[in-house]
């Protein structure tokens, strides 16, 4: 009885240092972007993409999937800070090829990861192009 007791000790002493060592802050994040979106607008009424995204705030570390239709000559990608309806600074760079299609992943720092982890609704995916270098198309992030 005591031998159990003390492995039932142990094991609650324990827990809160393995829980945390196990815990893994991943965060599967997307967004619909679209022409409509765009701010300051006109964007691209007839481009649109999807962005998945898993964020790991542990290993610092950001995984992306870019599905665009309708967009060409594409210059550039990022996730800016910036609540819907408001423009904001670029945070993350993303690559993209000419149509603004990607898979990839990259490396983030810690502040950045932790910010968006912790309120991915205050971040937009933002995808410009040589007709629109202001931005063609944009979509909040969500949490899945």
């Amino acid at each position: 009885m005591k031998v159990m007791i003390r492995s039932m000790i142990a094991a609650i002493a324990l827990a809160p240092l393995c829980a945390t060592a196990a815990t893994a802050e991943e965060y599967y994040l997307s967004a619909q972007l679209k022409g409509a979106n765009q701010v300051p607008g006109p964007g691209d009424a007839a481009a649109a993409a999807t962005a998945d995204i898993m964020l790991d705030t542990e290993k610092l570390r950001l995984c992306y999937t870019i599905a665009a239709k309708g967009l060409e000559k594409v210059s550039m990608a990022h996730i800016h800070k910036g609540a819907a309806g408001a423009s904001g600074d670029p945070v993350v760079t993303l690559t993209v090829d000419g149509g603004g299609n990607a898979k990839a992943c990259m490396d983030v720092v810690k502040d950045v990861a932790s910010a968006i982890g912790a309120s991915p609704g205050d971040y937009y995916v933002n995808i410009h192009n040589e007709a629109l270098p202001a931005g063609a198309i944009r979509g909040q992030l969500v949490a899945e």
